[in-house]
């Protein structure tokens, strides 16, 4: 991280991790191995970027303790220099922190589809026992209970 920046209290947890940005949404998922996954988390909805690149990141997540939107919560980050993750930091972190899921979910605003004129973000979450990787809502609220991606600008 960088030590100029401002540490935000929202931070409750930062993890180092490879995310490679050189694969598939398809590919991340599958090494993922979830017990469910949105049939329209795909590259065709959330296609890869020419200059993807593969490395270590570090990611932190941000707890508002509040319910908020989507441009708050990036607001927010943004204010502590930190901008929203991408679906491929979210898929990186699903596969360093199988479990952290089973916890809260985890938002990752930096990456949104359009699906039948809905803006659309990927979310990873639990639902009984299993682990889910779905889609959610970027114009609606987001309970209290969510945790939000985030990485150093």
């Amino acid at each position: 991280m960088n030590k100029n920046k401002v540490e935000s209290s929202y931070i409750t947890h930062i993890f180092t991790f490879l995310v490679d940005e050189t694969k598939t949404v398809e590919e991340l998922v599958a090494e993922g191995k979830y017990d469910w996954s949105n049939s329209d988390v795909t590259s065709k909805n959330f296609p890869r970027s020419e200059n993807g690149t593969k490395g270590e990141r570090e990611v932190a997540l941000f707890h508002f303790n509040k319910t908020m939107t989507s441009e708050q919560v990036i607001a927010e980050m943004d204010k502590v220099g930190y901008r929203p993750a991408t679906i491929w930091e979210l898929l990186g972190l699903g596969i360093a922190q199988p479990n952290l899921q089973r916890e809260f979910p985890i938002i990752a605003l930096g990456s949104v589809c359009v699906l039948d004129g809905l803006r659309l973000v990927a979310i990873l979450c639990r639902y009984a026992v299993g682990r889910y990787l779905s889609l959610g809502w970027f114009g609606g609220d987001w309970r209290d209970v969510c945790r939000f991606a985030g990485v150093c600008k």
